[in-house]
């Protein structure tokens, strides 16, 4: 477990993502696009030290799944946040907007280490607040 997280996380590809998104923000400062670009990365990173240190299968396989849940839940949150700013002011940080984006991808290639079933499972978590009314 520990080798395809380091193959999925360290891939290439996802900083290329990121680095291209981020690099579409034309109206975005150099520190706004690298404070994104350096968030996504962090969280990404600690997931990795932290498995390097567990270096235990059911441990990195918890901890991969704690981290979907968290990744999948902020940006639960930052599109709630981007929804209502556009609803009521017109419109909505663009930072959050990328920071949004380039969090969907690292969600993406966590979903990738998950099985169906923990996927299944942590949808239906998440969604429990909604279906109560909440």
């Amino acid at each position: 477990m520990l080798q395809a997280l380091r193959q999925t996380l360290r891939s290439h590809d996802l900083d290329s993502e990121w680095s291209s998104v981020v690099g579409s923000w034309d109206s975005g400062s150099t520190a706004q696009k690298e404070r994104v670009i350096g968030w996504i990365r962090e969280l990404r990173d600690e997931l990795l030290d932290l498995a390097d240190h567990v270096q235990d299968d059911l441990e990195i396989e918890f901890s991969v799944a704690v981290r979907y849940i968290e990744l999948k839940s902020h940006w639960m949150m930052l599109n709630t946040r981007i929804q209502y700013e556009l609803f009521r002011r017109g419109e909505a940080s663009e930072e959050n907007m990328y920071k949004a984006s380039v969090c969907s991808m690292l969600i993406a290639a966590l979903e990738d280490l998950l099985t169906d079933e923990d996927r299944r499972r942590i949808a239906e978590f998440l969604a429990e607040p909604l279906a109560r009314g909440v």
